[in-house]
């Protein structure tokens, strides 16, 4: 028997134990596992990348909803629902998201920055652009009675 063998042999028969006691160790040692884990990923950098651009491309909509959460106070689904209330276009312009394709074209969470509730979805311009005025209707008036 070779000594992998027997290790390995001895590591099924104490496979609990073992693991226990090692996520003890790392746990009263979170300093130390943090470090290791951190050379272990600087020496398997191109290993780690294609790993994570993996986990991040089977994931994606795991990602917005996490993003969505944090950012805005909505989860993927209440986004989604908005989305098919308004068919899919601009709350203002009554437009379809623009740019990219149609699978990464999404519209903007709106919100009033004053009180953080959601108001609507909104293209990248319409969104860009009551960010430029500073939400100020007074604003608006006039740039609509400009145009006019």
């Amino acid at each position: 028997m070779k000594v992998g063998e027997y290790t390995s042999e001895y590591y099924q028969a104490n496979k609990k134990r073992l693991d226990a006691n090692n996520k003890k160790w790392a746990t009263k040692n979170k300093r130390k596992t943090r470090g290791y884990v951190k050379s272990w990923e600087r020496r398997n950098k191109v290993y780690v990348c294609e790993k994570r651009a993996a986990w991040r491309a089977a994931n994606k909509e795991h990602i917005r909803d996490i993003s969505l959460r944090y950012n805005h106070g909505i989860n993927l689904e209440e986004y989604n629902v908005h989305f098919a209330k308004q068919a899919g276009v601009c709350a203002i312009c009554h437009k379809p998201p623009r740019g990219g394709s149609a699978q990464t074209a999404v519209l903007a969470v709106d919100h009033n920055h004053s009180t953080g509730k959601f108001r609507g979805l909104l293209c990248n311009l319409c969104n860009r652009y009551l960010g430029y005025i500073n939400e100020d209707p007074s604003v608006l008036d006039r740039a609509k009675n400009y145009i006019a």
